[in-house]
């Protein structure tokens, strides 16, 4: 069943990715949101069974969180977390 992201005062639906390394090995904290690109992987995949219909390829939005309020977490690797919420509440 495809149907569209929803937006919450809280959060966005997506995945959340924190932390990790960069180019030169240091530890970082920065914060990104990637979100499927539903248009697209819905023509993409076939509804039936979400096989590819034609090239393998999927879309994505990737953007870095910046309007956050607070002080950010500390820098860390390999740290894993998993939100699930209510579908009623959203919470």
């Amino acid at each position: 069943m495809w149907r569209e992201p929803r937006a919450n005062i809280n959060y966005i639906e997506g995945f959340y990715l924190f932390g990790g390394f960069d180019e030169r090995n240091v530890l970082q904290n920065d914060l990104w949101l990637l979100r499927p690109d539903y248009y697209f992987n819905r023509d993409a995949l076939s509804l039936v069974d979400c096989d590819f219909v034609g090239d393998l390829h999927l879309g994505m939005s990737i953007s870095k969180i910046e309007d956050f309020e607070g002080m950010p977490p500390c820098p860390r690797t390999q740290f894993s977390m998993t939100h699930l919420c209510n579908k009623r509440t959203h919470q």
